[in-house]
This record gives structure tokens, C-alpha cells and sequence, in this order.
């Protein structure tokens, strides 16, 4: 079983849709999708047999129309320009997108603190993020989400990388975002040697256990992961 939260409606009902697709074509589990504000996740999931019970909480912060959209280039619209699409966030004030970074860091903050009653001891939260440029200055966006993530009181476990390519002729094949692409070489024509991002960090942690919440205890032996 495997439950959404989103905020918008728009993103909400295609993620139902995409439920709805993977049935049709077979896909045995169940899913549900909540359109609400994540930060009363508690709250909002109703049903009181998954209090305490969710294995894997999966997620990653909103990042704002300046690193996120659809976009197609001359190369590939045939018109000349970049054309971007789908990079709005809806116009509820209550989008953690539409705020400033520190409402961002706070609000997320308060989304994984929200989920920790969800969450069985031991439970695993994966949160996927990158580092991004802001007026060419790199933001190590991961590493405040590290912070963040255990001000809400998780328990860091790993910190990975996860490289953004394919593979092609047994080779990788770097797929870095049009955004980091296009940042780059802006950089670089004003004589920055900037390189590109092409990778993202994936934070794993995990909900503490009772035992582990009282300094001075035994080691956190019987968490589940």
C-alpha cells in the first residue's frame, strides 16, 4: 500500500491517473493519492491502522520554477527560442515553491516532522535533492536538507549520490538538467570555469526507536531499516 500527499490539484489528480494506469495495465498494490498541505500529514491520513506503521517515507523539496519545468529548444520545437511549460506551482500561498528559501528549509522542516507519526521506529526516510545555483553561486541545498531533516528529529543514516546519465555502448552518459546545462555555459562565456551539476544527493534516514531516544541507553540494535 502506498499513499500520496500533494498540495496541488493539478499534480494530485495526475498522479491518480497514473494509479489508475498502472491498474489498468495489471499493477496488483493498492495506492491512494491526498491533495492537502504535507506538513499535517498525521492529520490528514485518516486511517488509524497506519499510525505507526509506514516503512519508507519518500520524498524531495520543492525547488521553484527556476530549476523545474518542461522545456524544449529550437532543436527541438523547430521555433527559434526556448519555450518552458509546466513549471508553475498553483497559487496557493501555502506552496513551500512560492516562498523564500528559509520558508522553504523551515516548511519542509516542518513536512518531515509532521510524518513522524506515520512512521514505524526504525522507519526509513529517502529524500532525493541537488545543489543548484543562485546568481552563480552554488547552494548546497542537500546539505541543509541533511540539517533539516534532522532538526525534525530523524536519525541520519547515509548520505549517496546519484548520478543523473544513462548508459549507452556499455558507457555512462551524463543527462545533467537543461537548467544546470544552461547556468553553465552562461557562466563560462563570462569567463567563470564553472562545471556542471550532474548529480543529486540522496539522504537516507530514519525514525529513532524508544531505545534510542534515551541518552546513556543501549545501542540501537533492533531498529528495522
Amino acid at each position: 500500500t502506498g499513499i500520496g500527499i500533494e498540495c496541488e490539484p493539478r499534480w494530485a489528480e495526475l498522479a491518480r491517473a497514473n494509479l489508475d494506469h498502472a491498474r489498468d495495465h495489471g499493477a496488483t498494490e493498492s495506492g491512494a493519492i491526498i491533495c492537502g498541505d504535507a506538513r499535517n500529514a498525521a492529520a490528514l491520513v485518516t486511517d488509524p491502522h497506519l499510525a505507526g506503521k509506514v516503512a519508507l517515507l519518500l520524498t524531495s523539496p520543492p525547488y521553484g520554477q527556476t530549476t523545474h519545468g518542461q522545456v524544449r529548444s529550437s532543436r527541438d520545437s523547430g521555433q527559434p527560442g526556448i519555450h518552458k511549460s509546466d513549471y508553475g506551482y498553483g497559487t496557493s500561498p501555502h506552496n513551500l515553491a512560492r516562498g523564500s528559501h528559509t520558508r522553504l528549509l523551515s516548511g519542509f522542516t516542518d513536512i518531515l516532522a509532521g510524518c513522524l507519526p506515520l512512521l514505524r521506529p526504525g522507519g526509513i526516510v529517502a529524500i532525493t535533492t541537488r545543489p543548484f545555483r543562485r546568481h552563480g553561486h552554488l547552494i548546497n541545498f542537500p546539505g541543509q536538507v541533511w540539517e533539516a531533516a534532522q532538526d525534525a528529529g530523524l536519525e541520519p543514516l547515509q548520505r549517496l549520490i546519484a548520478l543523473l546519465c544513462g548508459i549507452k555502448n556499455d558507457r555512462l552518459v551524463p543527462r545533467a538538467s537543461f537548467f544546470a546545462m544552461h547556468e553553465t555555459r552562461r557562466a563560462r562565456q563570462a569567463g567563470t570555469p564553472l562545471h556542471v551539476v550532474a548529480h543529486e544527493d540522496v539522504l537516507v534516514l530514519r525514525k529513532r526507536t524508544a531505545i534510542a531516544e534515551h541518552p546513556g541507553g543501549p545501542p540501537d540494535a533492533g531498529a528495522t531499516s
